[in-house]
């Protein structure tokens, strides 16, 4: 049984220790501090404590097993600004990869999109320059803020990818560029907040259109109670458009089904989703698209957590 404690943000109080070993953005990801250990467990207060994933990684980072306590993800997001030591921003790049110059042009049209939106430089590598693993690696540093490439048609080589990435990745599937109708997948955690933060920017600019697919199960609704709907709320304040561009909708059943689903029916351009871990989710959710050729040579956007951020 979860606990749940309305803080108010100068009543957490956490162990310096542990949260050296959370890094800042990975906290703000999940909207998770750990507050101390005792007996080989740690308690960590988390906006959502039924996101097991996020869970499961905490626990290998506090190498502890992981007791969670609810509270209200305002008070947990100004905890963390109070709590992590105040670094100076640097200027966050955005990189398109490819294989050769001829895919790097669709690579970076795509790209250019966010770029432009953003405010944010795109840099544009090739196999020749520089190696995927390598980039990989550098991206690791932070210094990235978007990773855009052709996805591998071999799925074991895109599994690699996706779990490898500690940034999101923007996944092109040959030359397309209209990002006019974009799905965004929401399963009611924190990551929700930061997938919108980088694709209203695209939205609103484009005057684009927004289905946010919510997530649920029969068995549970995580958008019915008061935190859920306080959640909806601030995920829709990422907006600064007349609502007609966003729409919300609903489906049943197992959540990869229910993204296949509304994208089989719906003529997306872009299809956003979080990972909570390494991606498994996403990528049980591409192998069910690419096995019924739903969304066929369009791109689809990756939202990471920083899992290697320091």
């Amino acid at each position: 049984m979860t606990l749940y404690f309305d803080l108010k943000p100068n009543q957490i109080k956490a162990d310096p220790e542990l949260i050296g070993r959370v890094p800042y953005a990975l906290a703000t990801y999940y909207l998770a501090l750990p507050l101390g250990r005792e007996n080989g467990q740690v308690s960590v207060v988390m906006s959502n404590p039924n996101n097991e994933r996020a869970v499961d990684v905490l626990g290998g980072l506090l190498e502890a097993e992981i007791i969670p306590v609810c509270s209200s993800a305002e008070s947990i997001s100004a905890a963390i600004e109070r709590l992590y030591p105040t670094e100076i921003p640097h200027q966050p790049l955005i990189l398109a990869w490819a294989n050769s110059t001829s895919e790097a042009a669709a690579i970076t049209d795509l790209l250019s999109q966010f770029g432009r939106r953003l405010n944010l430089p795109v840099t544009t590598l090739t196999a020749s320059q520089l190696k995927l693993d390598i980039v990989l690696r550098r991206a690791h540093s932070g210094h990235y803020q978007l990773l855009g490439l052709q996805a591998p048609t071999n799925p074991i080589a895109l599994n690699h990818l996706i779990q490898s990435s500690p940034i999101p990745l923007l996944l092109a599937r040959g030359h397309y560029t209209r990002l006019q109708r974009i799905l965004v997948v929401l399963r009611g955690y924190a990551s929700d907040e930061h997938t919108l933060q980088l694709v209203a920017p695209l939205i609103q600019a484009n005057q684009a259109t927004a289905t946010l697919l919510l997530l649920a199960e029969s068995s549970y609704q995580p958008w019915s109670d008061e935190a859920a709907n306080q959640h909806l709320k601030r995920c829709l304040h990422q907006f600064e458009v007349e609502t007609r561009t966003v729409y919300l909708k609903f489906r049943q059943g197992e959540w990869v089904d229910q993204v296949a689903a509304e994208v089989a029916q719906g003529d997306y351009d872009l299809i956003v989703i979080a990972a909570e871990a390494h991606g498994q989710f996403v990528i049980e959710v591409l192998h069910q698209l690419d096995g019924q050729q739903l969304h066929a040579n369009r791109p689809i956007l990756i939202i990471k957590p920083p899992l290697f951020t320091a």
